[in-house]
């Protein structure tokens, strides 16, 4: 402050004395130049000495800052840890408050179905009740609708769907019987007597169709067929009896009319033509030839201790004898033919089959 006071001092004297002469002038001017030189280093001194304290002080200010950070590191772990213990705690609250909520619910629903009078609940039973069809409604509506059905599938002439529903009615009048056991006997009474009419009518028709002298060999095995689907076996055996007798009937009066035939050659034409409407059918032979597969095949297992023919023959020989059966009555029917038909003799006519 003393050198600035005393610069600014020595200027003014400067400036008052600017009109002296050149050599006290000059003097003058070097005087000056020395202070200026002294102010200069003596200010870089002070900025040297300030900027140290500055970094003296910053450097307190650090350890200050640390030891501080230090000191209250302890603190700021605990506080964390309690935040975390209060968050836990605020969420067992939540559980607690959500829980305490659903009991007061459930009281409160309870409370109100008790308050509901028994009258009230009655009569919203009774309602309910009045709303659902009873079983013989039920049942009634699935007997319009099936007889609807099969008589659209008669009159179209559509034998094998009508008798296809009819089957699967079968199974679900029994499963019906046990779902509406209170059903009025009255209304299944009712149920059979439509359904074993129907199934009636289907089996005219197709023994209608059987009966027809023009019918195909497939189109007979398609009615006798469906008959048997009906439940009427007996029926389609004498239906397929039928229409070989009057096959063989038939083949009979065209050999008659055809030309004369002596002696055995008439009855050894007639064989012929039966051996010759078997051999057309030759489903007892396949059947046969089946079986033989099948015991061979059996006696092949046999080796790898798989004995299967005791159950094989169980199972087929009732099937079998059947077949038997039914050619059998059929060659009592064609020899009933031959003898109707023809007068012959005997001993001439197996003399002439001899040669």
């Amino acid at each position: 402050m003393e050198s600035s006071s005393t610069a600014t001092r020595f200027r003014f004297r400067e400036s008052e004395n600017s009109n002296d002469s050149d050599s006290s002038s000059a003097s003058i001017y070097s005087d000056n130049g020395d202070h200026d030189s002294n102010l200069h280093s003596m200010a870089r001194k002070g900025i040297k000495r300030l900027c140290a304290e500055l970094l003296e002080i910053q450097a307190l200010s650090d350890d200050d800052f640390h030891r501080n950070i230090f000191s209250n590191y302890s603190a700021f772990l605990g506080v964390f840890e309690e935040v975390k213990d209060m968050e836990k705690e605020l969420m067992k609250l939540k559980t607690q408050v959500s829980t305490q909520k659903g009991l007061v619910k459930e009281l409160i629903d309870g409370v109100y179905l008790k308050l509901l009078s028994e009258e009230t609940m009655e009569s919203i039973i009774e309602e309910s009740e009045m709303d659902e069809p009873p079983p013989s409604n039920q049942l009634e509506v699935h007997i319009d609708d099936i007889l609807e059905i099969l008589d659209t599938l008669l009159s179209e002439n559509r034998i094998d769907e009508a008798i296809a529903i009819l089957e699967t009615e079968e199974e679900n009048f029994k499963r019906v019987e046990v779902e509406l056991g209170d059903v009025p006997s009255d209304v299944l009474m009712l149920y059979k007597s439509l359904i074993s009419e129907r199934k009636a009518m289907l089996t005219l028709e197709s023994t209608l169709v059987a009966e027809n002298s023009r019918i195909s060999g497939p189109e007979l095995q398609k009615a006798l067929v469906g008959i048997c689907r009906l439940g009427e076996s007996h029926l389609a055996n004498q239906l397929l009896l039928r229409y070989y007798h009057s096959r063989i009937a038939r083949g009979i009066h065209d050999l008659q009319n055809s030309k004369v035939f002596l002696h055995g050659v008439y009855i050894r034409e007639v064989s012929r033509y039966v051996i010759s409407v078997s051999e057309v059918s030759n489903r007892l032979s396949t059947a046969v030839e089946s079986v033989q597969f099948a015991l061979s095949y059996c006696s092949l297992l046999e080796s790898q201790r798989l004995v299967l023919r005791p159950c094989l023959i169980e199972h087929v020989r009732p099937c079998m004898e059947d077949v038997l059966l039914i050619h059998e009555d059929h060659f009592k029917k064609v020899i009933g033919i031959f003898t109707a038909t023809d007068a012959w003799v005997l001993g001439r006519d197996i003399f002439c089959l001899e040669f």
